[in-house]
């Protein structure tokens, strides 16, 4: 089966035939390990960023149920109150006649609930009790004829009794005009009033109010619990997203309710504190992201669903998932929980950068080893062709030595078995051909003995005799002349077509006896054998020549 072209295998042949073992082996070896960890580095980042999607999604999921769980209950607690204290006056434990009771009852109560700034009530006459929480401890709250029905706020024994005022309006309070109890004598229901800031703590904050009703269905008033989002915007903040993700609460009219971040939802402007859009926040992330919700749905308004996405803030991408929040009693909110993706990919990409350096620690490494390791494996290799060169120059008493029990070692084992019967052929062919020496050089017959290409390589001491020199460096069609050899009894030198040498080139046996050489004026006849020599594979290899002079009879015969 063919893996590659013959052309592409015959290019790689060239190639690799020129460039040195140890580069062969090493080199190979290096692309291996430098795809494989190139490969292994890329799949790695791609399932370290697939990783981070998932990651990110899942906290962002886990963040916001978190969010959303704790914002329910702690809204849940005004109405808890509320509903606690209108079941009371129903139930006859509580009796709104009796402010000093009832204060009392507020003032106990507010303690237990620590989420709650000011628990109170307002009446069908106008009258208001309750307690409040301030920095200075808990207060009694009233208006009523006692103080002019202007709003007052007195410190409190033990026993829950009014003791110094503290603090007093300067204008009456009438609570029937007030929002929360519009809102509650409106609905017949709990209902939420609207987000304002708190006159005392300057935080924003929600009134939860409920309307109680007599046996007949008379209103008789409304109980109400005020709640600061200082608790919540506490809770956000306290939360860990990533390293330096973000979550925020708004309306649906793009008001920020609460920040993970301080200073967010409110800013000075003269006198009075102003909500911020979260679109318009100087905090660019909560900026960016009101913006591309605005942008991606339309208006913040059709955001029907919880929906993760991903959106860039400087040129940085944020994942970001959007929960509606809602309650039966009118709150519409939205909780948007922001992770910069460079949050995650930080490890990612230190992972990323270690794996490199280990990468090039391995390459360095495998380097080192591979080319120690070619080293190991070529030395041996480099000591077998020096021996083989060493025995091509007639080195016969080159040994090979190599301590290894391996391939090699075997190679060299008989390596050296092979120069010893190299050694012992040779100098049984130098025997032999000593013994064909001599034999030729005995033999009276001249003989001469040429190559493929008709240059003479051996005459026979007869021969030298004869021809009057030895081997001469000439051309086949030269060697005539220069060995003074002609037509016997004319002065034209030995015809070519009939030249014993040339028809040995062509494969040809031939005899001949009208030839003479030439010498110091003399004249030699010479009676000519020719024949080729092939070698086992039946190709021509010397042409063997034979000649002896005439005797004179014949030379007179012919003359």
């Amino acid at each position: 089966m063919k893996i590659f072209s013959p052309q592409l295998n015959r290019f790689a042949a060239k190639v690799l035939g020129k460039t040195p073992l140890q580069t062969v082996l090493v080199v190979p070896f290096l692309i291996q390990i430098v795809g494989t960890v190139g490969v292994v580095g890329w799949l790695s980042f791609q399932n370290g960023q697939h990783a981070v999607n998932d990651v990110a999604a899942q906290l962002r999921e886990e963040i916001t149920e978190r969010i959303r769980d704790k914002i329910q209950n702690y809204m849940s607690i005004p109405h808890i109150v509320n509903h606690l204290n209108v079941q009371g006056v129903r139930l006859g434990q509580l009796n709104l006649e009796d402010k000093q009771k009832l204060e009392h009852h507020f003032l106990e109560q507010i303690q237990y609930f620590d989420s709650i700034s000011i628990i109170y009530t307002g009446k069908e006459n106008g009258e208001h009790s309750g307690a409040i929480r301030t920095k200075n401890g808990i207060l009694i709250s009233a208006a009523d004829a006692s103080t002019n029905n202007r709003l007052a706020r007195f410190t409190a024994d033990s026993q829950g009794n009014r003791v110094n005022r503290v603090q007093i309006s300067e204008t009456t309070y009438d609570p029937r005009t007030r929002p929360w109890y519009v809102a509650a004598k409106a609905a017949r229901q709990p209902v939420w009033s609207q987000i304002y800031t708190d006159f005392l703590t300057r935080d924003l904050a929600i009134t939860a109010a409920m309307p109680i009703y007599d046996d007949r269905g008379q209103l008789l008033g409304v109980a109400a619990s005020d709640l600061l989002f200082s608790r919540i915007k506490e809770f956000l903040a306290g939360i860990k997203i990533g390293k330096t993700g973000q979550t925020f609460v708004m309306e649906r009219s793009g008001l920020l309710i609460a920040t993970s971040t301080a200073g967010e939802e409110l800013t000075a402007r003269g006198k009075e504190a102003k909500r911020i859009k979260a679109a318009e926040s100087e905090n660019p992330v909560i900026r960016e992201t009101a913006r591309y919700l605005d942008k991606f749905y339309g208006s913040l308004a059709n955001i029907n669903s919880s929906r993760q996405l991903a959106f860039e803030v400087d040129g940085k991408l944020n994942f970001i998932q959007v929960t509606p929040f809602r309650d039966d009693r009118g709150l519409d909110w939205l909780i948007a929980v922001v992770v910069p993706e460079s949050d995650f990919m930080e490890q990612i990409d230190a992972n990323t950068r270690t794996t490199i350096l280990l990468s090039v620690a391995a390459l360095v490494a495998a380097g080192i080893l591979g080319i120690l390791t070619a080293k190991w494996v070529v030395r041996p290799i480099f000591k077998v062709n020096a021996a083989a060169k060493a025995l091509a120059m007639n080195q016969w008493d080159t040994k090979l030595t190599l301590d290894r029990s391996d391939e090699l070692g075997e190679l060299a084992v008989s390596f050296n078995s092979m120069a010893e019967q190299l050694q012992h052929s040779f100098t049984s062919l130098q025997e032999s051909e000593n013994r064909v020496k001599q034999f030729l050089n005995a033999i009276p017959i001249g003989i001469f003995i040429a190559d493929t290409t008709g240059q003479p390589y051996y005459i026979n001491p007869a021969g030298k005799e004869i021809l009057g020199q030895g081997i001469i460096a000439a051309s086949t069609e030269n060697l005539r002349k220069s060995y003074q050899v002609y037509l016997a009894g004319t002065e034209k030198l030995y015809p070519a077509d009939r030249d014993p040498v040339l028809n040995a080139l062509q494969g040809k046996s031939v005899t001949i006896d009208d030839m003479e050489v030439r010498l110091n004026g003399s004249k030699t006849p010479l009676q000519v054998w020719g024949t080729p020599i092939y070698d086992v594979q039946k190709i021509l290899s010397t042409q063997f020549v034979l000649f002896k002079i005439l005797p004179n009879a014949n030379l007179r015969k012919r003359s």
